[in-house]
């Protein structure tokens, strides 16, 4: 993915060619006012901001990562923003042929070496999530799903990717692909041991799905665990 980065004294940013425009553009200037006024809010907690923007021909998902506090800011410098992460991680998983939804950009909001707010920008899926997708479908697509998500954490741990966060809600299923999602707490480490520490609580978060559903539970942990 060719990329144009752009650095000033209050922020960084960097978005993929293709999706130059006057509304990327003035996103990058100002996220704040089209995840608050410009957008509907999909989720909001104390750390992130989901929003969905619909303006002209787009259907982007931004999402907002809060800076806590000061103390946060402070400890920051020099680790990746969680929208750096999910941008830089979404190329490793592109990489690898796990379907992601198109990454458009990632901003950072900067004052000298502190980092504030930052930003992701990425395509909008229209698709149920996995655990909508099998409570509607049940048995008719379960062996289907099962080969498909075998073949997800197949593809994870070939590329030595830890996720860090394998809700179902993270999985979305369109057009017969799974999607993965949320990529900002995904790692990649050259430690064996940390990254199969890390491949295990992927597949225990992710059977956590399904305690209320003693067959697919069953189902995937024989997949997952065999």
């Amino acid at each position: 993915m060719q990329e144009t980065t752009i650095r000033t004294l209050t922020s960084h940013s960097t978005y993929a060619k293709g999706y130059e425009s006057r509304l990327l553009n003035l996103i990058m200037q100002d996220p704040d006012r089209f995840v608050d006024t410009d957008s509907r809010i999909i989720k909001h907690d104390g750390t992130t901001t989901v929003a969905l923007l619909q303006k002209d021909a787009a259907q982007w998902v931004i999402k907002r990562y809060n800076t806590k506090n000061l103390w946060h800011a402070l400890r920051r410098p020099f680790r990746r923003s969680r929208a750096e992460n999910c941008w830089q991680m979404s190329k490793l998983c592109a990489q690898a042929k796990i379907s992601i939804p198109t990454p458009i950009a990632y901003i950072e909001k900067r004052f000298g070496p502190l980092r504030g707010r930052s930003y992701f920008i990425n395509e909008f899926v229209q698709a149920d999530n996995l655990l909508t997708h099998l409570t509607k479908h049940g048995a008719a697509v379960a062996e289907i799903t099962e080969k498909k998500v075998i073949k997800l954490f197949e593809a994870l741990r070939s590329a030595g990717i830890v996720h860090g966060d394998m809700k179902a809600t993270n999985i979305l299923v369109s057009n017969k692909k799974l999607f993965l999602l949320d990529l900002d707490a995904c790692t990649k480490s050259g430690n064996q041991v940390v990254f199969e520490q890390g491949c295990r609580k992927d597949r225990a978060r992710f059977l956590q799905n399904w305690e209320n559903h003693p067959d697919l539970y069953q189902r995937f942990r024989s997949a997952l665990c065999s």
